[in-house]
């Protein structure tokens, strides 16, 4: 039994990128467009990263010592 379970649950994984890509052609966004949106949205989250421990973090530990 596990090992039907194992099979079901690797076959699953191993789908599922083809089948989001699949979808989002349907809902009418392409590869690219979704590529272009994703690196974007990983940039800016780099970016916040960034502002967060050089800016934010250096800022609030000198308010706290005041």
């Amino acid at each position: 039994m596990k090992d039907t379970a194992a099979e079901v649950i690797a076959t699953t994984i191993k789908s599922a990128p083809p089948v989001t890509v699949g979808g989002m052609v349907l809902f009418g966004i392409s590869l690219s467009d979704w590529t272009l949106l994703m690196t974007c949205t990983y940039t800016a989250f780099l970016l916040l990263v960034l502002i967060r421990d050089k800016i934010y973090r250096p800022w609030r530990a000198g308010q706290k010592s005041k």
